[in-house]
């Protein structure tokens, strides 16, 4: 732990090292303190399930079990939101005061930065990042921030330079994900495709990264691949992954390995119940593997937990179709169809118009 303080400070936006440093303060009960250090990370909207499970934890040693519970709910969803979400839950003029006190520490810009942009005021929360990174060129962070605020402005093709500044001073996995994240938002998969081949090459066991091209490899139809990645990940942190024995689960569906896919598929279940992406792949592989009636309970529960989600909804559909119930089949690929970024339209369309 002492190793690690000195770490998280020299370098605010290393998420793997405020982690770390917050599962060693959660064993010696300071629970407040792995709170405040995960707050910069939960606060954002793409916060990865792990963090805000740990927060959650923290939160329940204090009792405060409501919060805890809305983590866990974030934790649980099928997917990271995008990362422009942070959090200004005070003035504007209070959080200039507390960042003024913190000159450096994300935790207080972050938040004033996000408060700027509440009020409309994109130039003066842009200037605050960008007077920051002038005076610290050298530090990524720094760079990170502007980026990070351009994203926030919904200017992902302008906050690839900044992040490309920080990558080139230290190209690690906040960095990384990062930089992929606004190329791929700013229409640039084969750049956003380098960078992440080029951070494996130099970190080939990077958990990130390894699932971030585990499920690109996944979305692209390329299963087997998807596997090799995916049983990487698996051998480097283990089988307690809920979500990586989903993807398991989901790859070796594509590759139509269906008693692998069940057995991961159940082994994510049995981890996180309560989670629709696992109820969803297990659900899924008893589909493909022929058993549509053990399917349909765990894909109803799926979409019960995150009835916004259209794949889920598209998974359930087909199921219903498999079994003859057409009106609920018609009802729920319509439900899908309502996510514009659905991208299954042709075969949900042809099924909602079925009579």
């Amino acid at each position: 732990m002492e190793k690690l303080k000195p770490l998280v400070a020299n370098q605010p936006m290393n998420i793997a090292a405020r982690k770390l440093l917050a599962v060693a303060l959660l064993r010696t009960d300071s629970a407040r303190n792995a709170i405040d250090l995960l707050r910069p990370v939960i606060v954002r909207g793409d916060a990865d399930s792990y963090s805000l499970t740990l927060a959650a934890r923290g939160f329940e040693r204090i009792g405060d079990r409501a919060t805890a519970a809305k983590l866990l709910d974030r934790a649980a969803w099928p997917e990271q939101g995008d990362p422009n979400a942070f959090s200004a839950d005070d003035s504007t003029a209070v959080l200039a005061a507390e960042a003024a006190q913190r000159p450096g520490d994300p935790a207080a810009l972050v938040p004033l930065i996000r408060a700027l942009l509440d009020q409309g005021d994109k130039p003066a929360a842009l200037a605050t990042a960008q007077d920051i990174a002038a005076r610290n060129p050298g530090v990524p962070a720094a760079h990170l921030l502007v980026g990070d605020t351009l994203m926030l402005m919904n200017r992902p093709a302008d906050a690839v330079a900044a992040y490309r500044r920080a990558a080139d001073l230290r190209f690690d996995e906040p960095a990384m994900l990062r930089l992929i994240e606004a190329l791929d938002r700013a229409g640039q998969r084969a750049d956003a495709a380098r960078v992440l081949a080029l951070f494996l090459s130099q970190n080939p066991v990077n958990v990130a990264a390894l699932r971030l091209s585990g499920r690109w490899q996944l979305a692209a139809g390329d299963h087997e691949t998807a596997i090799d990645t995916f049983e990487l990940l698996r051998a480097r942190i283990g089988d307690g992954d809920a979500a990586l024995n989903a993807d398991l689960a989901m790859a070796y569906v594509g590759a139509e390995e269906f008693e692998a896919a069940e057995d991961f598929g159940e082994a994510a279940y049995a981890l996180a119940p309560g989670n629709p992406v696992a109820a969803d792949a297990y659900g899924w592989a008893l589909y493909r593997g022929g058993d549509a009636q053990a399917a349909v309970e765990l894909l109803q529960k799926a979409v019960m937990l995150a009835p916004r989600h259209a794949g889920l909804r598209w998974h359930l559909a087909q199921v219903y179709a498999d079994l003859n119930r057409k009106p609920e089949a018609r009802a729920q690929a319509q439900a899908a169809l309502a996510d514009p970024r659905f991208d299954e339209r042709t075969a949900a369309t042809a099924m909602a118009a079925q009579s």
